[in-house]
């Protein structure tokens, strides 16, 4: 089984390590993309690096307010489309840079996510990001989706919330 190395960063941090990535997350509030380091964009048009693009806000279903964009189960199935297609056809351990506004929330519940989908494993994708990222604070709507997504009946909700808010 090959590895994946997830790198989890803020917009300030994503020019650091971009060139270490061969695939690209990026999470951005709606209508911010072009706010979006442009090191992506010139990945992204170099054909170099895989790019996803996506925006929704850092709310939880709990604080959603008028106006704000929920996660939805649809963008958490295209990461992990996105991510398990290039890992299949992988021939090297493969290094994905994930980044949201601070590299704290939306980022590291994706990351978490990812892991849990490559490695089938809820409580190594927690250790690895709590492990990589000690600022992590994730976004518990994505949490919760991915949870139901993976069919873990709130063990996954239930690991993140000891690990990162308890």
């Amino acid at each position: 089984m090959l590895d994946l190395d997830i790198i989890i960063c803020g917009v300030p941090e994503v020019n650091d390590y971009i060139d270490d990535a061969d695939l690209v997350i990026s999470i951005m509030n709606p209508g911010y993309t072009i706010f979006a380091p442009q090191s992506i964009l010139s990945k992204e048009n170099d054909n170099r690096h895989s790019v996803l693009r996506l925006e929704f806000d850092d709310v939880w279903s709990e604080n959603y307010q008028l106006g704000q964009e929920l996660v939805t189960k649809d963008i958490i199935y295209d990461v992990i489309d996105f991510v398990s297609t290039h890992y299949e056809n992988a021939d090297n351990p493969l290094t994905l840079l994930i980044h949201c506004h601070e590299g704290v929330s939306r980022s590291t519940a994706m990351a978490i996510t990812v892991y849990t989908a490559i490695f089938k494993d809820y409580q190594e994708a927690i250790e690895r990001v709590a492990g990589d990222r000690s600022q992590a604070v994730p976004n518990f709507e994505i949490v919760r989706l991915s949870d139901e997504i993976f069919g873990l009946k709130d063990k996954l909700i239930n690991a993140v919330w000891e690990e990162f808010y308890h």
